[in-house]
């Protein structure tokens, strides 16, 4: 065949889609390439080496399918797709610098291909050169957003130069996309984890005497049930000018927790003179009431809390139970079962002290459907309505002044809504004024999200020892 002939059945190719399927340490992804002009009537060495590539990739043959591609491309240098399956086939059989010519290659003929852009960017980030990943990768996520991969491979790049914050946003726009991938699941929890490491660092060297600092391991050694140590922090964060809200409170609960039932009190007491709708205070004084055998006043206290705010009673009815004798809990059961039956309580009341799982109890009541505006925000939060609050300020946080983020942070953190709480905190915290206050919060949302996260992971991927391991780790720190 002479070349005017061969000329002619280049440009009377047909249009051909194929589908290659790359299985990769990131997982499988399936991605069409267009082949750019293809096949006429009559076979030519092009389209023999484009038939011979395909058979190659559907018998797995990748080293074979890469030397077919490469004859192709000297034919035919000029079509960006086919250096992009080049690519592929480079990138399959981990030849990984020939993979990015291939692809750096396809890229420059036309620049917003997917495919080279998306596998561009996981080779290096294969190669852990991540700051070259990132260009890669936020184009790619940018030219097909609802691939989860791409999202997925760039939170590994800001990950690998260490920006976490970024990482967990890229983690969680895979997740939004993909949300029942347990290695997605795996790498945002991780992120999370990493975050609060990243802020211990920061508070630990630039805020070391601060009140916020004093609390939050005040609250850790409550957690690892260290009272004596917590009570010492606490105390010391107390006597700075500025500290967390509910401070006084959580301190109650560790003087309940060392029986100093007078002490613990006066504690819940001071935090509701100068913060009258704290939820925490309420239910601390309701637990004081159980103590000594105040059923019906304690029930009372409940009610009031769980009708201000179901959210914070679900994320803290545990706390309220910690150390409790059985035989009171059990009265307290019997109490408010007896009043559900009579229509004197909540319906679901009694699952949240009973470990009723969410999705079996009766839906809560709407806040959205309710009548909120940024500025009732600090209202609701004086009443412990912190979901309100939370959802009256939070579709306006681009525009709010850093007094009603810090409200923010904290009406979210209180009501449950951990994610919204973690973004409010990372604004705060870029404040110098309110660095030490974002980060705390930052801290105790991303250690919500983190275990929620992993055991989401581990749900759904039961099998996996990597994530039974770190879940193992994170309870036994608790």
């Amino acid at each position: 065949m002479d070349a005017e002939t061969d000329a002619g059945s280049i440009e009377a190719l047909l249009v051909m889609r194929h589908s290659i399927r790359i299985t990769g340490a990131l997982g499988c992804l399936t991605c069409c390439v267009l082949l750019g002009p293809a096949f006429s009537q009559g076979p030519t060495q092009f389209a023999s080496l484009l038939a011979s590539a395909q058979q190659a990739q559907a018998r797995g043959d990748f080293e074979a399918a890469a030397e077919f591609y490469w004859k192709a491309v000297a034919i035919h240098p000029e079509i960006p797709e086919l250096k992009a399956n080049l690519g592929l086939m480079y990138y399959q059989t981990g030849k990984d610098q020939q993979a990015i010519d291939a692809f750096s290659q396809a890229i420059h003929l036309k620049p917003d291909l997917f495919v080279p852009n998306l596998f561009m960017g996981l080779d290096y980030v294969k190669l852990k050169q991540f700051k070259e990943a990132i260009p890669y990768l936020k184009r790619a996520a940018q030219l097909k957003p609802t691939d989860p991969q791409a999202h997925l491979g760039l939170g590994q790049a800001y990950a690998g130069i260490g920006n976490t914050r970024l990482a967990i946003n890229s983690y969680q726009r895979a997740n939004d996309v993909d949300p029942q991938n347990a290695d997605i699941w795996c790498h945002l929890g991780v992120a999370y984890l990493e975050q609060v490491e990243a802020d211990a660092r920061v508070l630990l060297t630039r805020h070391k005497d601060s009140g916020y600092v004093q609390a939050l391991l005040a609250d850790t050694f409550a957690e690892h049930r260290a009272y004596i140590q917590s009570a010492d922090a606490y105390k010391k964060a107390l006597s700075h000018s500025s500290f967390p809200p509910d401070t006084h409170a959580n301190y109650g609960y560790v003087l309940v927790s060392r029986h100093d039932l007078p002490s613990a009190e006066h504690e819940f007491n001071a935090e509701l003179a100068s913060n009258p709708g704290s939820l925490m205070a309420k239910l601390g004084l309701a637990r004081l009431h159980l103590e000594q055998d105040e059923v019906d006043e304690s029930v009372k206290e409940i009610v009031g809390v769980f009708e201000a705010d179901p959210g914070f009673l679900a994320s803290n009815a545990s706390r309220f139970s910690a150390g409790l004798a059985p035989e009171k809990l059990t009265e307290l059961g019997r109490v408010l079962e007896k009043r559900q039956t009579s229509g004197e309580t909540p319906e679901d009341l009694l699952a949240l002290f009973r470990n009723v799982p969410p999705e079996q109890r009766s839906s809560e009541p709407s806040v959205a459907a309710q009548k909120t505006s940024a500025g009732n925000g600090a209202g609701f939060y004086e009443a412990g309505k912190y979901a309100q609050c939370s959802a009256a300020l939070a579709p306006r946080v681009e525009a709010l002044p850093p007094k009603d983020i810090r409200l923010l942070a904290t009406c979210a953190y209180l009501s449950g809504n951990t994610r919204i709480a973690f973004d409010a905190a990372r604004r705060l915290a870029a404040g110098s004024a309110t660095e030490a206050e974002g980060l705390y919060w930052e801290t105790k949302s991303a250690e919500h999200l983190a275990t929620r996260a992993l055991a989401h992971a581990s749900e759904l991927d039961s099998s996996s020892p990597k994530l039974h391991v770190l879940l193992g780790d994170i309870y036994r720190q608790r």
